[in-house]
Order: structure tokens, then sequence, then C-alpha cells
């Protein structure tokens, strides 16, 4: 009686603990698809995008979030992806909200909160993602090629940006401090110097810019708190009209 107890509670156990994972892997199957798959969805077809970047539709997702504030794409990587707006008082929120404002665990990219007042202007605007064991979100920068990528598509309702990588870091999280902008035009070039023109890969020193793009992810090499940066600046602006 009592062997037969237990098998039935076995069994019962194993039933639960089953449904448990299916449950979890459904979950993650929606979140994933919340973050990674939109409705209405810019796409790279030359038709719809003639100039190469994705055509979006700022008025449908600004109803959706209005603290969407751009759009990047990487051409030959997955990178695709709404880019909204952090906030002071809740700067890491985005790590665990997706764009539609529903907890996920993917999170959306986001410009980091220090830079809300002067948005991409500012003198480093830094966009933040996750690195997912699937590939998606930021996950494509931690194995980036810059010399076979070379650039990022950059929109917002205002402009288009077509940014070239000048190089990229990987850093210790720890002991890297994050600087947004700087007392004065020298001292910003000399960080740029400094910071992205002694890189792990630099292919090439920006000379004269007023914005570095900084785009982070994590990697998995030498630190327990390492990221990847991939640091790039404007190449051509386009003006929406």
């Amino acid at each position: 009686m009592r062997s037969k107890t237990k098998s039935t509670i076995a069994f019962i156990l194993a039933g639960i603990l089953l449904a448990a994972c299916i449950g979890a892997a459904a979950l993650l199957i929606q979140s994933r698809s919340a973050a990674t798959s939109f409705d209405p969805s810019p796409s790279l077809a030359v038709e719809d995008a003639t100039d190469g970047f994705p055509a979006v539709d700022w008025d449908y997702w600004q109803s959706v979030n209005s603290d969407v504030v751009g759009w990047i794409t990487v051409p030959g990587t997955s990178i695709d992806y709404p880019v909204v707006q952090a906030h002071a008082e809740a700067p890491t929120w985005y790590l665990s909200h997706d764009v539609y404002g529903s907890w996920n665990i993917y999170g959306c990219p986001y410009l980091d909160a220090d830079c809300e007042e002067e948005g991409f202007d500012s003198q480093v605007a830094y966009v933040f993602a996750h690195h997912m064991d699937d590939g998606s979100m930021f996950a494509p920068l931690a194995s980036l090629d810059p010399g076979e990528c070379g650039e990022i598509l950059l929109q917002t309702p205002e402009e288009k940006m077509r940014l070239e990588i000048c190089s990229v870091d990987i850093v210790n999280a720890w002991s890297e401090l994050k600087q947004v902008d700087f007392p004065s035009d020298a001292a910003f070039q000399e960080w740029i110097r400094d910071v992205p023109g002694s890189a792990d890969t630099v292919i090439a020193v920006p000379e004269d810019s007023d914005s570095i793009k900084a785009f982070v992810t994590c990697s998995y090499n030498y630190w327990s708190n390492e990221r990847t940066i991939v640091y790039s600046t404007n190449a051509d602006i386009y003006h929406s009209s």
C-alpha cells in the first residue's frame, strides 16, 4: 500500500513539474515573440525602403508607447528593433519590460536615462539591450565583425542616421565608468581618443565628432560583469520631410 501511495505521489509531482516546464516554455516563447516580432513590422524590402532604412510607422509606435524614440537596424544581423527612452526614476525598467510596457525577460533596447535631455544628440548616446542565448536582442553585437558589418542604421521620427562603426571594446563593467556629456568640446575629443580610440578593435578614430553612439550588451569572455560596447559615429544624416 505504501509503495502504491509513493508511486501515486511521484506521478502527481512529475505531472506538476511537466506542467510547470510547459508553462515556462510557453511563457518564454510568448515573451520572445512580443520582444522580437512586431505588427506592423518594418521591412527592408526594396519597394518599401529604397534608402535601405526600414519603413517605420512612427504614429503607430508612439501611440503604442510614447517612450519610443528610435529604431535600430544592423544589416546582416537580426537586430531590427524599436528603441525606447529610459527615465531617471526607473533607469533599468526596460531591461525587464518590452516595447508594449509588459513585463518581459527580453526587455527592449533603450536609450540611457542620462541621455533623456539631449536624446541621440547626447555627446555619448548609450543604447543598452540584453544578450539573449537564442541570438536575439543585441546578442549579435558580441560577435560582430566590424569589417564585415560596417554600419548601423538608426532612425528617429525626425531623421535617419547612417552610422559608421569606429571601434568595438570589451570592458569590465565593474570598473568602466559611463560618461554622457563633458565640460568642453576639448574634453570630449580627448575622451574619443582615449576610450573609443584605444578599444580592443579600432576601425578609425573619429575627428571633430559632435556625438558618439554607443551600443552596449553583455559578453561572456573574461569577467563576470562584462560588456561589449560598439562605438559609432554619424556618416550621413537625412532629415525626414
